[in-house]
C-alpha cells in the first residue's frame, strides 16, 4: 500500500519496478481530509504485463554505450599508427635498427670512414702578430672580425666571418646574429652593413658602453670601416680584415703640448 501525504494529492506515483511476471492487480484509493472523514473509490482492476528486456541492436547499443566508445577509439588508434608505419611517418625501432644494418653491410650504402688531417694551432709569436694583415678569409666571407685579448694581442679563438650584408652583434640571441657574452655589451649593441660598393659601416645602436674604432666613439650614423681598424663593443675587442682590401687607413698621430 502506497500512502500520499504530501502535495499534489490528484495523483500519485505507482512504483512497478518489483514485479516480475503479468498478474491481476486491484487498484484502490482513500482520501481522509483534515476532519477525519474517508472516502475509498471502487476497485478498479489493473492488468499488469512485465516486458522482455530489449534485444534489438539499438538497445543494446544503448546500454553499453561506453565500452563500445572505447573500443572505437582503441581500434582507430591502431588504424592510425598501422598508415603512419606503412607511409614511412613513423619508424619503430625495430625497424630503424634493421634498415641501419643492412646499409652497412651494403657496401653501396656504407658509410665510408675518411681520416682527417690533424689540425695545429699557430704559436702565437710576436712575428705572427705582425702577420695579421696576410690572414686567409673564407670565399664566402666579405671581412673577418678577429677577437683580440687586452685590445691589440690576437686571441687564439676562429674569427667571426662577415658573409651577409647585414650583421648585428649583441648579448640578446634573440635580437642578434653574433651573440658577445660579456657585461659590457647590451642586448642590441651594433650594426655592421655592407654597402652596394662594397664597403662597411659599423653603427651604435645606443650602447651604454658605446662602440669604439680605432679608439674613437662611433655614433648612430656609423662610421666607414677600413683594413686592419681595432674595433670595441664595449670591452670585447676585434680586428677588421678585408678579403680584398682597398686600402689601409693611415695612422692619425695626436700631438700634446704646444706646437714647435
Amino acid at each position: 500500500m502506497d500512502i500520499n501525504t504530501v502535495e499534489p494529492f490528484e495523483h500519485f506515483v505507482w512504483d512497478l519496478s518489483e514485479y516480475t511476471s503479468n498478474g491481476e492487480h486491484i487498484l484502490t484509493a482513500e482520501i481522509e481530509d483534515d476532519l477525519g472523514l474517508t472516502y475509498r473509490s471502487a476497485d478498479t482492476s489493473v492488468h499488469v504485463i512485465v516486458g522482455n528486456p530489449s534485444t534489438s541492436v539499438l538497445g543494446i547499443i544503448s546500454q553499453n554505450r561506453s565500452i563500445l566508445t572505447v573500443i572505437v577509439v582503441a581500434v582507430s588508434g591502431v588504424v592510425l599508427l598501422l598508415v603512419l608505419v606503412l607511409g614511412g611517418r613513423l619508424r619503430p625501432g625495430f625497424l630503424r635498427d634493421r634498415r641501419r644494418k643492412n646499409k652497412q653491410s651494403d657496401p653501396v650504402t656504407r658509410p665510408i670512414q675518411i681520416d682527417q688531417e690533424p689540425t695545429t694551432q699557430p704559436r702565437s709569436t710576436w712575428i705572427n702578430r705582425l702577420q695579421w694583415p696576410r690572414r686567409r678569409i673564407t670565399s664566402k666571407s666579405y671581412a673577418q672580425l678577429v677577437p683580440l685579448i687586452d685590445g691589440a694581442q690576437e686571441e687564439s679563438s676562429p674569427p667571426i666571418p662577415i658573409s651577409d650584408e647585414i650583421v648585428t652583434f649583441g648579448t640578446d640571441p634573440g635580437k642578434v646574429d653574433q651573440v658577445l657574452d660579456d657585461p659590457s655589451v647590451d642586448g642590441l649593441h651594433a650594426i655592421l652593413r655592407r654597402t652596394s660598393e662594397g664597403e662597411f659601416r659599423l653603427s651604435d645602436q645606443g650602447s651604454t658602453a658605446g662602440t669604439w674604432v680605432n679608439y674613437s666613439p662611433v655614433s648612430s650614423g656609423g662610421i666607414q670601416l677600413e683594413q686592419g681598424d681595432l674595433i670595441h663593443l664595449g670591452r670585447v675587442g676585434f680586428r677588421f680584415i678585408m678579403r680584398d682590401p682597398k686600402r689601409v687607413r693611415k695612422p692619425v698621430q695626436k700631438f700634446e703640448g704646444p706646437l714647435p
